[in-house]
């Protein structure tokens, strides 16, 4: 049984913990695996549904605070506790280190079974506030050397595994070439605050005193936007940079296909799944050293000076075969093996 904060409504809710999706989609088709996802937060709606061939018990949460989500965690045990008599619970598995552990510590110790838990982001900061309740830690698992560093450094913890997402070996078709792709630079991700897009921006701008026809795009949404579209203009860039907006996750791939650099400048990442998906479509990434950043084939960047320069460098050349190969830890099935080897054992 998986707990987690929120799990897609529908199948055409493609942005909603994307590469949980991948995983279990991927997990789905081992017949050794049954799966069942109990959602705290969202769905909005408390309803029981089936996603993919897959039950999913939505509380309906609506992300409330203070009692109210002491009331939600009745809901999920009380849930919890009717789907282990109907059909008995043999692994509880948390995503993020915050209430879906904390209940699932309950639930593992009421049923008597095993519990695993994949940090997801932020979780591993000093910032999550659930860590103080602990008493002991269900098995842990984090998705990056970077990951990994972070929840030592913060906490002195070690997690048990370190597992990587991936993507689906049908992405890995062959790489458009650069002169066949129209866009030049392209970020992706939340305009918030901690990505830094305004950095980008600046980048942009740099490389414009070169190229100066240079073509970039952002696709996302978030509470900085208009203060991004204020410093596009301001810069002169608006006929450089385009915001996007937000759109479905296929329809970002295909502006993958048709990108030749992903620049990302956020300030922290447990993984970085834009990282990888890019990758799997020929993009050459560009990245801070956030997340898996230093373990792909990428250029890791500090600033917009040495992002400029570089980017500069990629478009007059075309990178090779071998520097964008996804490596195999990073397909889905590999990530999937791993899990029933390593943590469901």
């Amino acid at each position: 049984m998986f707990l987690i904060p929120g799990f897609p409504k529908d199948e055409f809710d493609s942005e909603c913990n994307s590469a949980i999706q991948e995983f279990v989609l991927e997990l789905k088709n081992r017949p050794e695996v049954t799966i069942t996802f109990i959602a705290f937060q969202y769905p909005y709606d408390s309803k029981t549904y089936v996603w993919n061939g897959i039950t999913v018990h939505a509380i309906g949460g609506r992300i409330k605070k203070g009692f109210s989500r002491l009331l939600i965690w009745r809901k999920v045990y009380q849930k919890a506790k009717l789907i282990h008599r109907s059909q008995p619970i043999d692994q509880v598995h948390s995503f993020w280190l915050t209430e879906c552990a904390l209940v699932g510590n309950y639930l593992a110790k009421k049923f008597k079974v095993k519990h695993s838990c994949t940090l997801m982001g932020q979780d591993a900061r000093k910032s999550n506030k659930y860590i103080q309740l602990f008493r002991k830690f269900p098995t842990l698992i984090t998705l990056s050397r970077f990951h990994t560093s972070q929840l030592k450094q913060n906490f002195s913890i070690d997690a048990e595994h370190q597992i990587p997402w991936g993507v689906k070996s049908t992405n890995l078709t062959p790489p458009i070439k650069n002169d066949a792709r129209d866009i030049d630079v392209l970020g992706v991700g939340n305009l918030v605050e901690l990505k830094a897009f305004n950095k980008f921006i600046e980048t942009i701008k740099q490389v414009k005193t070169s190229r100066p026809d240079i073509k970039a795009k952002i696709i996302g949404r978030g509470v900085e936007e208009n203060n991004l579209r204020n410093f596009i203009t301001e810069n002169g860039l608006k006929d450089n940079i385009e915001l996007f907006g937000s759109i479905p996750r296929d329809a970002v791939f295909e502006e993958m296909k048709q990108s030749k650099v992903l620049l990302h400048f956020s300030e922290y990442e447990s993984f970085g799944m834009v990282l990888l998906e890019a990758q799997s479509f020929g993009v050459t990434v560009v990245s801070t050293p956030v997340g898996i950043a230093k373990e792909l084939p990428a250029i890791t960047i500090e600033n917009p000076e040495d992002a400029a320069k570089r980017i500069l460098e990629i478009l007059q050349s075309e990178p090779s075969d071998a520097e964008l190969l996804v490596k195999p830890e990073f397909q889905i099935a590999n990530v999937a093996d791993q899990y029933l080897n390593l943590v469901f054992m």
